[in-house]
């Protein structure tokens, strides 16, 4: 009988795991339940599959990089070539989370995260369950 060997992955493969599940939850979480989601920035419709994870703190923080508040669906045209498109993402934060929300979200991103390969699991289980619950 042979036993099955799993390696542990790297802080890097997971991290790179975590980001690709995190984004579908969060593209996701900002569609309907047919799948059609408006542009956090621009307000331009689309299916969530053809959108992107947007962040108004860069993911470089690692503090910020997988926080809910940080996130929203954006298009290609936002998120890719207008890097952002930052101005309409700070007004529309504020518009819907108040006015303290790019402050915290500022502080957020000074604090020094450092996340374990558990941590990092834990987080892609959890998001893993929840985007498998809200396909089914």
């Amino acid at each position: 009988m042979s036993k099955k060997i799993t390696k542990r992955r790297t802080k890097s493969q997971l991290e790179k795991e975590l980001d690709r599940v995190f984004s579908i939850f969060i593209r996701m979480r900002d569609s309907n339940e047919d799948g059609d989601a408006l542009c956090f920035t621009c307000g331009k419709a689309d299916k969530w599959v053809n959108m992107d994870n947007g962040h108004y703190i860069s993911r470089a923080h690692r503090s910020t990089r997988w926080n809910e508040l940080n996130c929203h669906i954006q298009c290609k045209r936002c998120n890719i070539f207008m890097h952002g498109n930052y101005p309409s993402y700070a007004l529309n934060l504020t518009r819907v989370f108040g006015a303290g929300v790019l402050e915290e979200l500022s502080a957020l991103k000074n604090i020094t995260t450092r996340f374990t390969a558990s941590d990092l699991e834990e987080m892609i289980a959890k998001y893993r369950e929840i985007n498998v619950q809200k396909m089914s």
